[in-house]
């Protein structure tokens, strides 16, 4: 595996481009979801509609842009993708000045920001390899605190919505991604260029899958990665807005609040990795958020008071957090470098790509069935799957070391 150590400036720079754009996202979190259910005044259905509207474009572009990733620099990518960015951003802009946002338009704007989230993502990983292969463990949970406090201050930002408008959150958004487009151009000067590979990017995306389900233990990691896609990410973003303006009926300010304390939970567990030492079996406790999550949706179904649905969102924040924290550093572990950027596009692909499905699985079970029958079914996916999980040994033998993996076939 090729060893990249970059001097200090680099993660600064790196560090600075990804909390702007994690920033702008934390807003998105809650600006899009609220348009669409506090705004537009939405059914379930067209909530779901919107927020699968975000996660789609995943479907069609993360494969190629993980390929594109491994021929070309990640930070030039990134450069770019915020260039559209900005211009998509100022476009809503527009729209909303001059009070024209309909749901067409809201679809629209979801589906671009799903398109530029494709890029971002797979650039963004292979990146985070390449600053230093010896502190992968280290790097990956100093981003990720720096991901999630930067989304706590962006859902913080768009709890203002009722109060300042929604075009200037928007307007702040684009201020954001160019900040990202000039630290990553900056970046792009210190990194060298990837190798260029000379085989058509069909079989380089072939290639990926192929290693991904003939290595057991990432064959696992991404199945388990696409059921809490379908399960966890695509409920989440359906049930909570619908949670809080059905059940609880929430203003845009307490429903921020509560992707905050999800947000703040998130923060915690990667504080609490960054300061142990090397996770010795991290497969293993990947597999224990399931049923950590599945305990957590039986206490929302249950009815909790005000104060225990704030808490039992901040600890399924907490293990959601774990949990990715933990998958990517075992994928980042199995891996070579230059396999990094297509094998990360195939976790994005099942982790994102499976979310439409699983917020519109939301959106139909609740305005069909209720709320609790949904958590309910959530619920019983989670302990089934951890379950099954003890069957397959390989994903909990794996043990990262140095940059490296130990993994059992």
């Amino acid at each position: 595996m090729t060893e990249h150590r970059y001097h200090p400036t680099s993660l600064c720079l790196f560090l600075t481009g990804h909390t702007a754009n994690a920033l702008s996202i934390g807003v998105q979190m809650v600006l899009v979801a609220w348009l669409a259910a506090g705004v537009l005044r939405l059914p379930a259905t067209g909530i779901a509609a919107v927020q699968a509207a975000v996660l789609i474009p995943n479907l069609v572009l993360i494969l190629f842009a993980g390929a594109l990733t491994d021929r070309h620099a990640p930070a030039r990518i990134l450069a770019l993708t915020n260039s559209a960015l900005i211009l998509v951003h100022t476009t809503a802009f527009m729209l909303l000045l001059k009070g024209l946002l309909n749901g067409a338009a809201l679809l629209i704007y979801a589906l671009c920001l799903g398109c530029g989230n494709s890029f971002v993502q797979s650039a963004r990983e292979k990146l985070v390899a390449q600053l230093d292969d010896q502190r992968l463990q280290r790097n990956i949970s100093l981003a990720g605190i720096c991901q999630y406090l930067a989304q706590a201050l962006g859902i913080v930002l768009a709890s203002l919505t009722d109060y300042l408008g929604a075009y200037p959150i928007v307007a702040m958004q684009a201020a954001l991604c160019l900040l990202a487009l000039i630290s990553y151009s900056r970046l792009a000067r210190l990194t060298p260029e990837a190798q260029r590979a000379h085989d058509a990017l069909a079989p380089a995306i072939g290639a990926a899958l192929k290693r991904a389900w003939q290595q057991i233990a990432l064959r696992h990691l991404i199945l388990l990665v696409a059921f809490n896609g379908l399960m966890h990410l695509g409920m989440f973003l359906v049930l909570l807005p619908v949670l809080a303006r059905d059940y609880m009926a929430f203003g845009s300010l307490e429903y921020a609040l509560l992707q905050l304390c999800f947000t703040l939970g998130s923060v915690l567990s990667f504080w609490v990795i960054l300061r142990r030492s090397q996770v010795r079996y991290p497969g293993q406790a990947v597999l224990f958020c399931l049923l950590y999550t599945g305990l957590i949706a039986l206490g929302l179904a249950v009815g909790p008071t005000l104060y225990g649905l704030f808490g039992l969102i901040f600890l399924w924040g907490t293990v959601a957090g774990a949990s990715a924290n933990l998958s990517r550093l075992v994928l980042q572990s199995l891996v070579p470098d230059h396999f990094r950027g297509r094998t990360m596009a195939v976790y994005q692909l099942a982790l994102f790509g499976m979310a439409p499905l699983g917020a519109l699985l939301a959106g139909g079970l609740i305005q069909w069935q209720g709320m609790e029958l949904t958590l309910k079914v959530l619920a019983g996916s989670s302990f089934a799957l951890f379950a099954l999980s003890l069957l397959s040994r390989p994903l909990w033998g794996v043990q990262p070391a140095e940059g490296s993996a130990s993994l059992p076939e």
